[in-house]
């Protein structure tokens, strides 16, 4: 009786322990800058590549960002804004000991439009 009661006893800490555990998670934290001109650039965006649901934010007033809580391992992430090539970290590692600061920096996005021909319309009979 005793061993049945011992083997059940066993059983149920191992199976209870595994899901009462907290997942380890740390904060990530940054600043987006104009690359050439290290203007911040505020109201860009921030997101997580892969992440499921996909979590993102902007970027505040100066062209700073935050996230909590994300589990620790590698990330992705991307950071955008319209006028600017987008530009992704790859393999960041976000460890339990202190929160990763990135400093991201974003290139303006150039296009190079045909020539314009302005004519004037010319009426002789004025």
């Amino acid at each position: 009786m005793q061993n049945k009661l011992l083997t059940i006893l066993i059983i149920f800490v191992f199976f209870a322990l595994p899901g009462r555990s907290q997942e380890i998670t740390q904060t990530l934290r940054g600043r987006l800058v104009d690359a050439y001109t290290e203007l911040p650039l505020p109201g860009a965006t921030i997101v997580i590549v892969g992440s499921e649901p996909l979590k993102g934010t902007t970027a505040n007033l100066d062209g700073e960002f935050r996230f909590e809580n994300l589990p620790v391992g590698r990330l992705d992430i991307q950071a955008s804004m319209m006028g600017y090539k987008p530009n992704i970290l790859q393999n960041l590692l976000l460890s339990s000991g202190r929160e990763l600061v990135v400093n991201i920096r974003l290139e303006e996005k150039v296009y190079v439009l045909k020539d314009v021909e302005v004519r004037p319309e010319i009426r002789k009979d004025q």
